[in-house]
């Protein structure tokens, strides 16, 4: 029933916004980090802050997604989703925690691109995100895969954006490593924020 389906997409929703708030709230940290060693003049640490947090952002990813799959049908069913819709409910979800990585990444790699004032490139990303979950037209996995397709583009985008520069802020997957000091830099404006 139309009020069954109404429950299931705020309840979709209320887990979706949590994952949502916490990844955009955590990416303050990186750009608070980095706009800070670019404050301090300490260019030289820049690129192992930036493959700190990038390795981060994939592990957390990796781990949001994890967990996910594990608390979607009990939080659904404590929620009371009924069963009519509960099919429909953790197709979304599944396919929606696929992006939970690249969403991640993209907003680590963001926030690094902002750091140094490079605001629109991220905004354009967003945008082709918004074009890509509007233009699926598949029903409830539709707007899902959108999603899915979205997050991975623009993750791709921050990525090969910063593969490309020729400076202290160049991506190299072979560079992915967490400094422990780096990263607790980055988790204590992160955490406070995305909480």
């Amino acid at each position: 029933s139309r009020s069954n389906f109404t429950l299931t997409y705020d309840i979709q929703n209320i887990l979706v916004g949590i994952f949502v708030n916490l990844i955009t709230g955590l990416s303050v940290g990186p750009n608070a980090a980095l706009a800070n060693l670019i404050g301090q003049n300490k260019r030289e640490q820049i690129s192992a802050m930036l493959h700190t947090i990038l390795t981060f952002g994939l592990i957390l990813g990796i781990g949001l997604m994890c967990l996910g799959f594990i608390i979607a049908k009990p939080v659904l069913v404590v929620s009371g989703t009924p069963d009519s819709v509960m099919d429909q409910a953790m197709l979304y979800i599944r396919i929606y925690l696929l992006s939970i990585p690249f969403m991640l990444l993209y907003n680590f790699g963001a926030a690094a691109l902002r750091s140094y004032g490079d605001s629109k490139r991220p905004m354009y990303y967003l945008l082709l995100n918004l074009l890509l979950v509007v233009g699926v037209h598949l029903g409830v996995e539709g707007v899902a895969i959108g999603t899915l397709a979205s997050n991975v583009l623009s993750a791709s985008l921050v990525l090969l954006c910063l593969y490309r520069r020729e400076d202290e802020f160049q991506f190299r997957f072979e560079n992915m490593q967490i400094r422990k000091d780096f990263l607790r830099r980055v988790l204590v404006i992160g955490v406070p924020a995305g909480i």
